[in-house]
């Protein structure tokens, strides 16, 4: 078959080709949530714009020096890590749902409207566990050794406090990414009417037992080298 000709067959099968009823909300939805995206990606970058300009302005506005240590008041330095923790949160938040999202939907295809509601229960956990972190770290009194530290302690301790929130996510998240494939194997065998192999159900619930053991003690030595 030459090209011509099948060219002009692609052409006359497009004749009968229906266009979809919502292709045009589909579209329009898209352009709005690439609109919205852009809209976000701006506001995150002005908000962690404004939060590092008000720490270095707060820090160096309280820097006091005693007994020759240069040192920052710790309650404004406490409301500068609570704050750029806040930011942290609330910005890469929904630029991991925005990922997943595809992913999910990728991974469980026998009902689209699971993989939604699923993201929204992550959501929910994701809030759920970084708040207790912020809450669990946070500080409502002087700390003990506060005269005996200078601003390099002080600084190395609250880069340390945001890297345990960044490893807590990091951690968390590849989890995620583990157990979701996991998840949807079983759903949609389900779905399906298929049934799992009984030792792959066995390997499914020690790792399941495994990781609910070891990620809540990974969580809370992370708060309590941050503490």
């Amino acid at each position: 078959m030459t090209t011509e000709q099948r060219l002009a067959e692609a052409l006359a099968a497009a004749k009968d080709y229906e266009v979809s009823p919502d292709l045009w909300s589909r579209v329009m939805y898209s352009i709005e949530e690439q609109r919205d995206h852009r809209r976000r990606l701006m506001t995150t970058a002005a908000a962690i714009v404004v939060v590092v300009a008000v720490a270095v302005a707060v820090v160096a506005a309280t820097v006091e020096r005693v007994g020759g240590r240069a040192r920052v008041d710790w309650r404004a330095l406490e409301a500068v890590e609570f704050i750029a923790l806040v930011v942290l949160v609330v910005s890469l938040g929904p630029a991991i749902r925005r990922f997943g999202r595809g992913f999910v939907s990728d991974l469980i295809v026998t009902n689209p409207g699971t993989g939604t509601r699923l993201l929204g229960l992550l959501d929910l956990a994701y809030y759920l566990v970084f708040a207790g972190y912020i809450l669990a770290t946070s500080r409502l009194e002087r700390p003990i050794a506060y005269l005996a530290v200078d601003i390099g302690d002080q600084l190395e301790d609250a880069l340390l406090r945001v890297a345990g929130l960044l490893l807590a996510m990091g951690v968390l998240h590849a989890l995620t990414l583990v157990a979701l494939p996991v998840v949807a194997l079983v759903f949609n065998s389900t779905r399906a009417g298929t049934k799992l192999p009984r030792w792959l159900v066995v390997i499914l619930i020690v790792v399941g037992v495994l990781i609910a053991v070891q990620v809540p003690g990974a969580i809370l030595g992370a708060i309590g080298s941050t503490g």
